[in-house]
């Protein structure tokens, strides 16, 4: 079963015409770039009633969104690349083992990320 479904994949991605494959690939992307864009207009709508140092705020935050987006996509964007690549030569193991490793490379990052932004704000506002 899971064979087929790798073999029906495959068919998709290679006899489907070009422009089709890249609008049906893109969506999902730019869904969640919607959804993105609107939740940042959303939260400026409603923290900017609470005052102009609120609204300054949220234009530092969104800047620190961006960086984090564009961290997501690298990993994302390029262990896709080469996962695609090994696919388009039937290198399935070989393409498991790199979705697994920018899967974890993600987490990892993940972590030490939230880490970092635990431990500064930690000295910044308890002043240790």
């Amino acid at each position: 079963m899971n064979n087929d479904v790798a073999s029906l994949h495959f068919k998709k991605m290679t006899e489907t015409p070009i422009p089709k494959l890249i609008t049906l690939l893109a969506i999902p992307t730019i869904i969640s770039m919607l959804v993105s864009n609107i939740y940042n207009l959303a939260d400026t709508y409603f923290v900017g009633k609470l005052g102009v140092s609120a609204s300054g705020a949220i234009g530092v935050i969104f800047t620190l969104m961006a960086i984090l987006q564009a961290i997501g996509f690298m990993l994302g964007h390029g262990s896709g690349s080469v996962i695609s690549r090994l696919l388009a030569k039937k290198e399935i193991d070989k393409a498991s083992e790199y979705a697994s490793t920018s899967f974890f490379l993600s987490l990892f990052i993940g972590v030490c990320k939230n880490l970092c932004l635990l431990y500064y704000f930690r000295c910044s506002f308890f002043h240790v």
